[in-house]
């Protein structure tokens, strides 16, 4: 059989293949067979153009672990409302005077169920906690960057209104409630003179963060159980990992960026290889070569 050798351009929507007739020296000789297979892109159109077709059920994805992980938070709060000296969870409910709950919370004092409707609260929304990347202009902001900004000027201007070093994002927030403005900082909310939306204002962990250490140091005062320990440990340190713990990012074991994730298929102990590794590599030519019929 005259030696031959197969070249390979696979594409996203492509596959090239072209075989050539090799001499003695292993040196293409003469073109012998090619071919060219067209398929579609897995992609699929929608409101924001053209994206993956696994999109929607990655995005359906996050949201159901978003929700598990939210409903893990309250689960882990209300099995710390004994050691508040709480028989019953408070009863959730729609919210609407949570907002100037948890100002007076700031500043006088409120009852143990009523703190831990708060607690429940900042569970629930409990701000971003990722790093902004820098644009590629240098200059512009991105929409949560520029709006966790607006948020604190906004709470600047508050507390020198009120002539306060700095005010919580739940006094801010029933400040606005009392103006008639949305309390939801993301949702975009149309004027009432003009056609122009508010802008919107995005709270990081670290706002949610001083709010509740303000909270817990102000009902501290009327409180003596908030003094307590559990397990060695300290009541707020428990109820703040309770609310802010966040599971660390999964990094890979090695620097390589492109190294693929989970175990081997034919060796279930052993990692996946690096798919920038010429081993990787051949295994996938090899494998595309097996998987071919040509005459």
């Amino acid at each position: 059989m005259q030696p031959y050798r197969v070249g390979l351009d696979v594409g996203t929507a492509s596959l090239g293949v072209a075989a050539f007739s090799l001499n003695g020296q292993d040196e293409p000789v003469d073109l012998i067979w090619h071919g060219v297979r067209l398929f579609d892109e897995p992609l699929e159109k929608g409101q924001a153009g053209l994206k993956s077709k696994k999109a929607a059920r990655r995005e359906a994805r996050l949201q159901r672990r978003q929700v598990e992980r939210r409903a893990g938070r309250l689960r882990r709060i209300d099995a710390l409302a004994p050691l508040l000296g709480l028989d019953l969870t408070p009863a959730p409910d729609s919210g609407t005077g949570l907002t100037a709950l948890r100002a007076r919370a700031a500043r006088e004092r409120v009852e143990l169920d009523e703190l831990l409707r708060i607690f429940l609260r900042l569970a629930k929304r409990r701000g971003y906690a990722g790093e902004f990347r820098p644009k590629k202009d240098g200059v512009r902001l991105g929409e949560v960057e520029g709006g966790s900004q607006d948020l604190e000027e906004a709470m600047r201007r508050r507390a020198a209104e009120l002539d306060r070093d700095r005010v919580t994002l739940g006094e801010y927030l029933h400040h606005r409630q009392q103006h008639g403005l949305p309390t939801r900082l993301k949702v975009k909310a149309e004027r009432a003179d003009t056609s122009s939306p508010w802008p919107n204002l995005y709270a990081l962990r670290r706002h949610v963060e001083e709010e509740f250490e303000c909270l817990w140091t102000t009902q501290a005062a009327f409180h003596s159980v908030l003094h307590g320990e559990h397990q060695g440990r300290p009541l707020q340190q428990v109820f703040h990992e309770a609310i802010f713990h966040q599971r660390p990012i999964k990094r890979p074991r090695k620097r390589s960026l492109k190294l693929a994730a989970g175990h081997c298929s034919l060796e279930p102990t052993l990692p996946r290889a690096p798919r920038a590794q010429p081993a990787f590599q051949r295994f996938r030519i090899e494998k595309t070569l097996a998987d071919l019929r040509w005459g």
